[in-house]
C-alpha cells in the first residue's frame, strides 16, 4: 500500500523520500521504452537508453602534457645547476602530425602540449625550465621518470563503460560523447509534463487588465524551468474554481503527459479543489510541506500518473519548485538542470599530486558508505574528458604537495550519484553493462585496495577484484572468470611496461625501466607501439607480435560486499 502523509507537515527531503517509495523510477522506465537514435546535439532533455563504451582508447598514443623537450634520462642523470647538460634538437613533433619520431643519444625533440611522445623518451621538461642555445637545449635537473607524459589508455580504455542505460545527459556527457567519435547514440523520449493554473481570477498576460484579477505568472514559470530542463511540455491553460473541471483536466492530461503539474486550489477554502479533485479521482501521497511559503503542497497520483499541485502564491510556487520539485525529479532520475550545490564532508579515496603554484579544481563521483561519503577523484589531468561524466561532485585544493589517500575534504555536491560499481581490476571478461551502473575504474594495489573496500563496507557497491589484491573482507560472489598473465617481450626486457596491479611481479623481471600504468590497455599499447620492450598484461590484452610466457593464473569477481 502507498503511504500517504496528510496530518503532519513534511520536510522536503522526507516527501521526496515518500514519493519515491510510491513510484520508483516509474517515468524512467516508461519514457526509455520509447526511445530512438538521437543525434548528440538533440540530447538536451533526455536519458540515455543503452550502454555506451568507449570504441577507442584516449589517448590513443603516448602523448605530451606540455609544450617541452622530450628526453632520455640515460643522457641527463647526472645534469645539476653546476653541471648543465646540453642535448641536441633533433626534431619537432607538432599536434596532430601522426610521425613517430625516435630519440637517438644525446639528443631530444620538442614536443606541442597533446603531440605524439617520440619512443626512447621517458619524461618531457617543460621548456620554462630549460635555455635553448643555437640548436641545442641546456638541462640542469634530470625530470623524475612519466614525468609530462600523457599515458595511453590512462583517460579511457577501450570498452570502458562510460555511460549506463538511464544517464542522464550534462554538458560533460556531451563533450566525452564528442570525444570518443560518436555523432548520435539512443535516447529515451523527452518527459512530457502537463501544466495548468486554477482559478477564476486568473488572466492571461496580454490581456486587459481587470480589477480584483491577477496575471498567471506562475504558467510561465513553470514552463520555463521545465523547458530549461528539456521537458516536451503541454501547456493546458487556466481552469475556472470546479471540482468537476479540476477532475475532468486531471483525466485529460493523465493521458497526455509523464508529470502533471497545477497551482493554485491546493490550500483548504471553499473554492480550493486540487486536493479534493485527487482524493475523489486519484490517490493523495504528500499533502503539506514545512516550508514557507509552500507549505499547502500536494502531490499525489492519477491513472498511476505523477500530479503536483503547487499553492497559488507566486513565490510559494518558485520557493517549492527550487526545495522541492527539482530535487523530487532529480531523485526520481530524471532529467534536471542541476539542482544542488550542497557542502558535504567527504574522504578521498586516493591520493592526489597537487600542482605547486596552482589550485585544483577535482571533480569527484561519491558514493556513500558506514564510514560518510567517499569521494574517488575523476578527470585528474587536464587532457581527460572521456570519463568526466562519472562525476558528481567536486573540489578545490589548494596549491601544495600531495594529498594522501583518506583525507578528510570539504566538497560541493552537485548532482544524486548514481548507483556504483568500484573495478579495482581492468577486465574484458565481466560484462559489467547490464548492472545500469556507473562504472569507476580504479588501478589499485593490493593496501589501497583493502582501504577502499573497507572504506565501502555495508554500501551496496559492487566491486570487481582479483586473487591478487588478497581481499581481506567477506564477499558475495555474483560472477567470476579465471585467465592468465602473461609477459610479452621481443628481446631482453630493458624497458618493460606493466599493469600496476602486477607491479610486483614486473620487480622480479630486472628491467631498468619500469613503467606501471594505470590501466592493462596502457601497458598493451606501449608495448605495441614500440616505446618498451616487454609488458606483463592480462592474456585479453595479448599483443599481436611477440614472445609469450605464462607467467601465473588469475581469479577476477565481481562482488558484493556482506557484512
Amino acid at each position: 500500500m502507498l503511504r500517504v502523509a496528510t496530518s503532519n507537515l513534511l520536510e522536503p527531503k522526507n516527501a521526496i523520500d515518500i514519493i519515491k517509495q510510491a513510484i520508483g523510477y516509474r517515468i524512467v522506465d516508461d519514457i526509455l521504452r520509447d526511445s530512438e537514435l538521437t543525434s548528440i546535439r538533440d540530447l538536451h532533455g533526455r536519458l540515455i537508453a543503452e550502454p555506451v563504451r568507449a570504441p577507442l582508447p584516449q589517448p590513443l598514443n603516448l602523448r605530451s602534457t606540455l609544450d617541452g623537450y622530450a628526453i632520455s634520462l640515460d643522457d641527463v642523470v647526472n645534469a645539476s645547476e653546476y653541471n648543465p647538460i646540453a642535448l641536441r634538437v633533433a626534431g619537432y613533433s607538432r599536434i596532430g602530425d601522426s610521425t613517430v619520431y625516435r630519440i637517438e643519444p644525446g639528443t631530444c625533440i620538442y614536443v606541442d602540449t597533446g603531440a605524439i611522445v617520440p619512443i626512447g623518451a621517458d619524461a618531457v621538461i617543460p621548456v620554462e625550465n630549460t635555455r635553448l642555445e643555437d640548436d641545442r637545449v641546456i638541462i640542469y635537473k634530470a625530470p623524475p621518470l612519466g614525468d609530462g607524459l600523457a599515458l595511453p589508455a590512462s583517460d579511457v580504455s577501450s570498452g570502458d563503460l562510460i555511460l549506463h542505460i538511464g544517464s542522464r545527459v550534462t554538458p560533460a556527457v556531451i563533450a566525452s560523447l564528442a570525444s570518443l567519435g560518436y555523432a548520435s547514440i539512443k535516447a529515451s523520449r523527452r518527459v512530457r509534463v502537463a501544466l495548468l493554473s486554477t482559478g477564476g481570477e486568473l488572466l492571461e498576460p496580454g490581456s486587459k487588465f481587470e480589477p480584483g484579477r491577477v496575471y498567471d505568472a506562475n504558467r510561465y514559470y513553470l514552463n520555463y524551468i521545465f523547458k530549461i530542463m528539456g521537458y516536451d511540455v503541454l501547456d493546458l491553460g487556466i481552469i475556472g474554481d470546479s471540482l468537476d473541471d479540476t477532475i475532468n483536466v486531471l483525466e485529460k492530461a493523465s493521458r497526455l503527459a509523464d508529470i502533471i503539474v497545477l497551482n493554485g486550489g491546493t490550500s483548504v477554502g471553499i473554492r480550493d479543489y486540487t486536493y479534493r479533485a485527487l482524493e475523489l479521482h486519484g490517490k493523495i501521497i504528500v499533502r503539506g510541506l514545512r516550508v514557507k511559503p509552500g507549505k499547502p503542497t500536494v502531490v499525489g497520483l492519477v491513472r498511476d500518473k505523477l500530479v503536483i499541485g503547487l499553492p497559488g502564491n507566486p513565490r510559494a510556487v518558485i520557493n517549492v519548485a527550487e526545495s522541492f520539485v527539482i530535487p523530487l525529479l532529480d531523485s526520481l532520475g530524471l532529467p534536471v538542470a542541476s539542482s544542488k550545490s550542497e557542502d558535504i564532508d567527504a574522504i578521498l579515496a586516493l591520493g592526489v599530486k597537487l600542482d605547486p603554484r596552482r589550485r585544483l579544481d577535482l571533480p569527484l563521483a561519491t558514493v556513500k558508505s558506514s564510514m560518510g561519503v567517499i569521494a574517488f577523484p575523476v578527470a585528474v589531468e587536464s587532457y581527460m574528458v572521456a570519463g568526466l561524466p562519472k562525476a558528481d561532485s567536486h573540489v578545490v585544493l589548494e596549491s601544495g604537495g600531495y594529498i594522501e589517500a583518506f583525507t578528510r575534504i570539504k566538497a560541493k555536491l552537485l548532482r544524486e550519484p548514481y548507483k556504483t560499481i568500484i573495478s579495482l581490476v581492468d577486465n574484458k571478461l565481466l560484462d559489467l553493462g547490464k548492472y545500469n551502473a556507473r562504472v569507476l575504474y580504479i588501478a589499485a594495489d593490493e593496501n589501497t585496495a583493502n582501504n577502499i573496500i573497507d572504506a565501502l563496507a555495508n554500501s551496496n557497491t559492487l566491486i570487481v577484484t582479483s586473487d591478487i589484491l588478497n581481499i581481506k573482507r567477506n564477499y558475495r560472489i555474483l560472477e567470476e572468470a579465471k585467465r592468465e598473465i602473461i609477459l610479452a617481450k621481443r628481446k631482453e626486457c630493458k624497458r618493460i611496461a606493466a599493469y600496476k596491479l602486477y607491479h610486483n611481479i614486473a620487480q622480479r623481471v630486472g628491467a631498468r625501466r619500469v613503467i606501471e600504468t594505470s590501466r592493462a590497455e596502457s601497458a598493451q599499447i606501449l608495448y605495441e607501439q614500440g616505446y618498451v620492450d616487454c609488458t606483463i598484461i592480462p592474456e585479453e590484452y595479448k599483443p599481436s607480435e611477440g614472445k609469450i610466457e605464462h607467467i601465473r593464473d588469475e581469479t577476477i569477481v565481481l562482488a558484493q560486499l556482506v557484512s
